[in-house]
């Protein structure tokens, strides 16, 4: 790099700092996202990771907007996966500034501060973020959340960590009664919602063994039969993703269920028939059956 390089670059990166700090709430997320922007064509140390800049984003964790906060929380992650810092993690504030982000009252933000929780997991240690004792209460109320979303983020979220978590510090017994009732809930939107954040978690063979006990399984294949026909649909859906996950399928599949299943390929609703015939054939490959029997509707 030659003089005039040099002198551009430390321009540059007067003027993001300056952005940094400017009193507009939009020019400070602005500043922010053109850094993470950055670090996709440059040397991020040249931008972020320098002594100005790193205690000028994390003034930006407790700034008086949530907004410009998420947006701080979202670079210092960007950063840490482009550079490879991943003390930057560990930066005094940040834990407690994603642990106030999930308990925001807007849920786009609690959304927004999972997502970035999640991404950090791909690049450190699950137990410096998650596995302690001010975030699990958290992460186990977000599994619970009012709004579906979240929820499905909560799962996703614990369901992407490492086989070495000990998910039996999240998924308490409550937590997972809680999981069987909402099975169970008089509104058809909470049993759906369950259903989906059930397979969510499919994708960590240590998590599914521990959610999918006898009275989850017997909770989901009750609600074959229920009154709605999304419920069932959804019921279906669930099955079918479980059919690829042979430890999880060979408890499960039994000649009760796959008669129910039969069965519902003759149900009033098209899109329950329609389902009801995917899951059974996909039983039906699994189990080496010879032949699919179908509907008899149109």
């Amino acid at each position: 790099m030659d003089q005039s390089d040099l002198y551009d670059l430390i321009s540059i990166i007067s003027a993001m700092h300056n952005q940094l700090r400017a009193k507009y709430q939009s020019v400070r997320i602005s500043a922010l996202k053109t850094l993470v922007a950055s670090l996709h064509h440059s040397n991020p140390h040249a931008l972020i990771l320098t002594p100005d800049m790193i205690p000028t984003i994390q003034g930006l964790l407790a700034d008086e907007d949530e907004l410009v906060q998420c947006e701080a929380l979202a670079t210092l992650v960007a950063s840490l996966h482009h550079s490879g810092r991943y003390d930057l993690i560990s930066i005094p504030g940040m834990i407690s500034a994603i642990h106030k982000k999930l308990r925001a009252a807007k849920f786009g933000i609690r959304i927004s501060a999972l997502e970035i929780l999640g991404a950090s997991l791909h690049h450190s240690n699950p137990h410096a973020l998650i596995l302690n004792p001010d975030m699990i209460p958290t992460i186990q109320e977000l599994l619970a959340d009012a709004n579906e979303n979240v929820q499905y983020k909560a799962y996703t979220l614990v369901a992407s960590m490492d086989h070495s978590a000990p998910y039996e510090l999240i998924f308490t017994p409550g937590i997972i009664s809680t999981v069987h009732s909402k099975l169970r809930d008089k509104d058809w939107r909470v049993q759906i919602q369950a259903l989906k954040n059930l397979i969510a978690s499919l994708d960590n063979n240590d998590l599914h063994t521990l959610l999918f006990n006898p009275d989850m399984v017997s909770a989901i294949q009750g609600l074959l039969a229920d009154k709605h026909e999304d419920v069932r649909c959804q019921a279906l859906k669930t099955l079918e993703a479980v059919i690829p996950h042979d430890d999880l399928c060979g408890r499960i599949i039994n000649d009760t269920l796959i008669s129910d299943i039969q069965a519902m390929q003759n149900d009033p609703y098209k899109n329950v028939r329609l389902q009801a015939t995917t899951t059974f054939n996909l039983v039906s490959d699994y189990l080496g059956l010879s032949s699919h029997p179908s509907s008899t509707h149109g």
